[in-house]
């Protein structure tokens, strides 16, 4: 996602605006891309639970099934 590339500023405020709304589909891609792209876990577990509490498909699938550590979801 280009959203998350340095280069791409005015694209990750889009996309973080629109997740802070509350929009939980652009909560789920933030997850998804800053532990992919940016190896950032904690902000990635916050931006999926979000997503995960709006019963995002995705999101609850992404938590399920990435090997995060106990500690990592009690941050």
């Amino acid at each position: 996602l280009i959203a998350l590339e340095d280069k791409h500023q005015k694209s990750y405020e889009a996309l973080e605006t629109l997740a802070n709304a509350g929009y939980s589909q652009a909560q789920y891609v933030l997850g998804a891309k800053y532990l992919h792209l940016k190896g950032k876990t904690d902000i990635a577990i916050r931006w999926c639970m979000r997503a995960s509490k709006q019963k995002h498909i995705e999101a609850r699938s992404f938590l399920s099934n990435t090997k995060f550590s106990i500690e990592q979801y009690l941050w």
